[in-house]
């Protein structure tokens, strides 16, 4: 019985060795190739939030576009889920729901139609 017990609780325990905590931080990405600018910071949290800001600086223009919501990691995959809210960019929640990002060795890869994202935790903090 001990056995039965013990083979079905293993996976549960397993699967909660992947603490927030593990992933928590602020992962960043920066591309600087004049005459675009691009750079992101994701922070996620360890109550498993998330913000992630897009500063975009072109020639003739400028912006800041921003996202926040919930994120959970499991095994190499990480899930977010933005908040419904109008100062949600969705061209942002586009990225992070429908891009099937991954984790692992401190960088999230995201993939968008033109270039894959990779951003990289700070070890800094």
């Amino acid at each position: 019985m001990k056995k039965i017990l013990l083979a079905l609780l293993l996976p549960l325990l397993l699967n909660a060795c992947d603490q927030p905590e593990d992933y928590a931080g602020l992962y960043t990405y920066s591309s600087d190739n004049p005459p675009f600018v691009s750079d992101y910071n994701l922070t996620l949290h360890p109550d498993g939030t998330f913000k992630l800001t897009n500063f975009e600086d072109q020639e003739c223009y400028s912006y800041t576009l921003e996202a926040e919501g919930k994120w959970v990691a499991k095994a190499n995959s990480i899930t977010f889920d933005v908040n419904e809210n109008p100062n949600n960019s969705e061209s942002l929640k586009s990225i992070l729901e429908d891009s099937k990002p991954t984790i692992e060795n401190d960088v999230i890869k995201l993939k968008q139609s033109y270039d894959d994202l990779e951003l990289t935790k700070e070890q800094n903090q």
